[in-house]
């Protein structure tokens, strides 16, 4: 299975943990929005998400960071939807699920700005 077909969003992963069958998988998760500043008729926001990456040997974690962090140079505004985002490959946990499977957890900084004192309109 290519990592492109079990790309989740919040999956519960204690309630619903990966299979074998689905690796290599991820799990994405925006877990915390700060408002940075505000200026100049905008709010600044630092958006940050968990990516965990869950496979069944060290090298397909590798590879999966190697291609996220390929992905994310393409382009770091996301067509303009942010000011600039980043992803932090030195701040990977790796870890040995049950001596069967790794994971990492990767967090991606995405910094963006709003209308001030409106988060849901482009700035």
């Amino acid at each position: 299975m290519a990592l492109a077909d079990n790309i989740n969003w919040w999956r519960d992963l204690d309630r619903k943990p990966f299979q074998a069958s689905e690796l290599p998988a991820m799990n994405l998760k925006d877990e915390n929005v700060e408002r940075d500043y505000h200026a100049s008729g905008q709010d600044g926001y630092l958006m940050t998400v968990s990516i965990q990456a869950i496979a069944a040997t060290i090298e397909e974690i590798r590879t999966i960071l190697a291609d996220l962090e390929k992905a994310i140079d393409q382009d770091r505004t996301w067509g303009s939807l942010a000011l600039h985002s980043e992803l932090k490959i030195n701040d990977a946990e790796v870890e040995h699920l049950g001596k069967k499977y790794f994971a990492v957890r990767v967090p991606l900084e995405v910094y963006y700005v709003t209308a001030l004192g409106d988060p849901y309109t482009a700035g």
